[in-house]
């Protein structure tokens, strides 16, 4: 008998236990389900149920909850964690205040776009230092790209649209040449932007992919591009471009033959030889002073956003109220009733007061500098999780450029989530190198990778 009873004593202990464990195996399980779909029902997400039944908004309410719950249990001061917690207070309270006091333009659907934004960044700001939350958020966004690679796919061969593709509904009767694909968006412009976000990610994708697996990664760059390509959203290629000059200059292998060649560029543009000057033409500035011209049109709101901040004592309208003071009789920059900003650093400027811009337009700074700072000296992952945040970083202000609207876009609040992650997961992995360099180089041991062991 004294010998059984420290067995059964000891029983519910590890029954206990072994619940503990089998709970908090479950909760990360469906957190990293969460994060892999959220991309993929961002892109669908005109075809599903809308408002607070939108599925990726249903999802962004669970990740919050459980990453809530998890922080409960571990609080941490994390610096991503409070730089979010900052930019996301200074929205909400200039939000708030244009509201209040301009509460007939208000759009109260903007705010909740942002609002969930806000908790996808909080949530991504905590979960970043879990190595299968990040690889969860890679693969969905991949994944994410062969969905709606299909639906494009299809449009080329078919030359058929599907029925939320607002342009090709109403210019292919009009134009049967008109064949620009949005695949699952209503518009090509935030296909291209769903697009390019994905593409910048597939270096760091091949730093995660095992073994062979990570040279299908080659064709399917190519394919996207193709599609990337055939969406004709010039800014988002722009934006493309931009990030991959982002990883060569990231990379000390390519970093000094991409610089000569960023010289040799801007030497030829100043002397109007090619490709200086292909690349002049590509970038269309010559049309800033063609009325009705895409960059004519863009720099007239961005005009009208100027006109307003003034008569809002530059705190800003309120969410989604640059459409309402854009169509005033008084504003003198209209152009045929257009009212969406067309650019999404505009939009913020205008919405939500010069402070929210600053702090904003700071925020991003930081980010990059911060991404910098941590992926020094770091292994070749945490450098491409730096490099990734970087590129995404760099490229809000073309993409959020690139189609007519931006604040009021799911896929927003999904990119700079993916930034905020990638950047939380940047400083984790080079914290955990940096703690472990003295025992290993006592051990001569490589230094512990968090996100592949």
């Amino acid at each position: 008998m004294g010998l059984r009873e420290p067995v059964t004593a000891r029983g519910p202990a590890l029954t206990e236990e072994g619940v503990h464990v089998l709970n908090k195996r479950l909760e990360q399980w469906l957190i990293r389900i969460g994060i892999f779909v959220l991309p993929s029902l961002v892109a669908v997400s005109i075809y599903l149920p809308s408002g607070l039944l939108m599925p990726s908004r249903l999802v962004i309410l669970g990740l919050a909850v459980g990453t809530a719950w998890q922080f409960l249990r571990h609080p941490s001061k994390e610096p991503v964690l409070v730089g979010v917690v900052v930019v996301s207070a200074v929205f909400l309270a200039f939000g708030a205040l244009g509201a209040l006091r301009f509460p007939q333009g208000v759009q109260l659907s903007h705010g909740a776009v942002l609002g969930f934004a806000v908790l996808v960044c909080l949530a991504f700001s905590i979960l970043g230092s879990d190595r299968g939350m990040v690889r969860a958020a890679v693969w969905g966004w991949l994944a994410s790209l062969a969905v709606t690679g299909v639906v494009g796919t299809w449009e080329i061969l078919t030359d058929q649209y599907l029925p939320g593709n607002t342009p090709a509904v109403y210019w292919k009767p009009l134009d049967w040449t008109y064949n620009l694909i949005a695949a699952t968006y209503d518009n090509p412009n935030l296909y291209a932007y769903h697009i390019t976000v994905g593409l910048l990610l597939v270096p760091l994708a091949w730093r995660l992919a095992p073994g062979w697996t990570r040279w299908l990664l080659i064709p399917f760059a190519a394919w996207q591009i193709v599609l990337l390509l055939r969406t004709s959203g010039r800014l988002a290629q722009i934006a493309f471009l931009i990030g991959v000059v982002v990883w060569l200059l990231c990379n000390r292998r390519t970093r000094l033959v991409t610089v000569i060649l960023l010289a040799l560029l801007a030497g030829s543009m100043a002397l109007g030889m090619p490709p200086g000057s292909q690349a002049l033409e590509y970038l269309h500035l010559d049309q800033a002073t063609a009325p009705g011209s895409s960059v004519w049109v863009r720099l007239l709101l961005l005009n009208s956003a100027l006109w307003i901040l003034p008569h809002t004592g530059y705190l800003g309208t309120g969410p989604g109220g640059f459409e309402h003071w854009a169509l005033l009789p008084e504003n003198p920059h209209q152009f045929y009733g257009l009212n969406n900003a067309h650019s999404g650093l505009t939009e913020v400027l205008c919405e939500y007061g010069v402070v929210t811009f600053a702090v904003f337009a700071a925020a991003l700074v930081a980010m990059v500098v911060c991404a910098c700072r941590w992926m020094r000296g770091s292994d070749t992952l945490t450098r491409a999780l730096g490099s990734a945040a970087i590129a995404l970083t760099v490229t809000v202000l073309p993409l959020s450029t690139a189609h007519s609207t931006w604040l009021s876009q799911p896929l927003m609040g999904a990119h700079l989530g993916l930034v905020v992650l990638l950047l939380s997961a940047c400083r984790s992995t080079g914290e955990q190198q940096t703690a472990t360099a003295p025992a290993a180089s006592h051990h001569q041991k490589a230094l512990p990778n968090s996100l592949k062991r």
